[in-house]
């Protein structure tokens, strides 16, 4: 067990740890996260567990008329206007239709990763993944990982091949989805914000082989 696993278990453990974990929060934040590369080569789909028909799906590159369906779906927190922005700023959304309707959709940027825990910019043919969203009744029919092997069939087609995503250190459901798709950790990063002003980034760690372990 590492240093932030063992963290995260002792806090669990402690009722006293935990309140003073909680309370600290209003004055500074601590988030580590993976920057993680995924491979646009994914060919075996095998395990994606896709629970419905594909022929009842469409896969479509969304446009400005989807904007206000994806403004309106739980979690987005963009207005329609701004993702329509998005897409004039060399953003490309795909999305999974079913029965007319946007069931699962994620975004692309191909110029910049610009999470809120870290940015930087991307040389050509790389492109940094991130908000993606499936619709509540959607949800358990493995249609993220289906959608993000599309994904990754679209930019390996228009020749991007080279793509990033970033993963926080303790979200374990998504560290294992990617792990199945292929993706690797590249580096361990603790982003610190201070009294919800001041931010910056520390580099714990840089990954060299494949053989890297995400958990």
């Amino acid at each position: 067990m590492d240093f932030l696993s063992r963290f995260k278990y002792i806090v669990n453990k402690n009722i006293v740890l935990q309140t003073i974990y909680e309370k600290s929060k209003a004055f500074v934040r601590i988030v580590p996260f993976y920057v993680i590369e995924e491979s646009a080569d994914i060919r075996d789909v095998s395990n994606i567990g896709l629970k419905m028909n594909a022929n009842e799906l469409s896969v479509m590159l969304l446009g400005p008329s989807d904007m206000r369906q994806i403004s309106e779906t739980p979690g987005v927190k963009d207005t329609e206007e701004a993702l329509i922005e998005r897409l004039n700023n060399r953003w490309i959304c795909l999305g999974l239709k079913h029965r007319g309707n946007v069931a699962a959709h994620m975004w692309c940027n191909l110029m910049a990763c610009d999470s809120k825990l870290l940015s930087f910019r991307l040389n050509h043919g790389e492109a940094y993944l991130t908000d993606a969203r499936t619709l509540e009744e959607y949800r358990g029919k493995g249609l993220a990982p289906y959608l993000r092997v599309q994904f990754y069939k679209h930019l390996r087609n228009i020749g991007y091949y080279k793509l990033y995503s970033i993963t926080e250190y303790f979200n374990e459901a998504a560290m294992n989805f990617k792990r199945k798709l292929g993706a690797r950790p590249i580096s361990l990063y603790v982003h610190v914000c201070l009294l919800k002003r001041y931010m910056f980034c520390i580099l714990l760690r840089r990954y060299n082989n494949r053989s890297s372990n995400m958990a």
